[in-house]
């Protein structure tokens, strides 16, 4: 008994599924073309709102630092921290936040400059910035900048030691008291080590807070 050969499609279901693969080839390009049409009418119409003094559309403000979020970790895999910090880069750590960054991210007891409330988005308080970033990831973000805020690229006018000296003090800066650094602006003098809540030292070198 000889088999029957293969059925072979109509030339009608070719001719249905390459009308379909069409259709959502047009579809995706007038999609596209359209979301075009509608950032170019935002961009050339003025229809998006610059000013510093009106906070970003919720969607817009999620979207932005979640993709600043992304990016850091995405780019700082690379970098190697010092396993220890010294006393003395803690302290030059200091001074240059002290110099150049408290007035935009406060300190422990240290309010912003009132200027600071019309910058969008607002600087954030860096009390706890070493608890959401590694050392890696904060040297980063001191040394690149962040797009389309008032951070700056510091590895522009710093060097590679000074960033790391400014990632040093924030790892610190979240078991400083007020006090604490209220005695470090009037003394400039070395700081102890942090004590980290569950009694381990710190990363910096040295004893425990006073």
């Amino acid at each position: 008994m000889t088999a029957a050969p293969p059925k072979t499609p109509p030339p009608e279901a070719k001719l249905g599924w390459r009308a379909l693969a069409a259709t959502w080839l047009l579809a995706w390009l007038a999609a596209g073309l359209l979301a075009g049409a509608a950032a170019l009418a935002v961009i050339e119409g003025g229809l998006f709102n610059a000013t510093a003094s009106t906070p970003h559309y919720p969607p817009v403000g999620w979207a932005a630092h979640a993709a600043f979020i992304s990016s850091v970790k995405a780019r700082s895999g690379d970098i190697r921290a010092p396993g220890r910090f010294s006393r003395a880069e803690t302290l030059a750590g200091f001074r240059q936040y002290d110099s150049d960054c408290a007035m935009c991210h406060g300190g422990p007891g240290v309010a912003r400059a009132a200027w600071v409330q019309g910058l969008t988005p607002t600087p954030p308080y860096l009390l706890d910035a070493a608890r959401r970033w590694t050392p890696a990831q904060l040297y980063w973000i001191v040394g690149q900048g962040i797009k389309m805020t008032a951070m700056p690229a510091w590895r522009l006018t710093r060097t590679q030691g000074q960033v790391w000296n400014l990632v040093a003090f924030l790892e610190i800066l979240p078991y400083l008291s007020a006090d604490d650094y209220a005695r470090m602006r009037a003394t400039d003098r070395p700081l102890p080590a942090a004590r980290q809540t569950d009694g381990r030292p710190g990363r910096a070198a040295g004893g425990s807070l006073p």
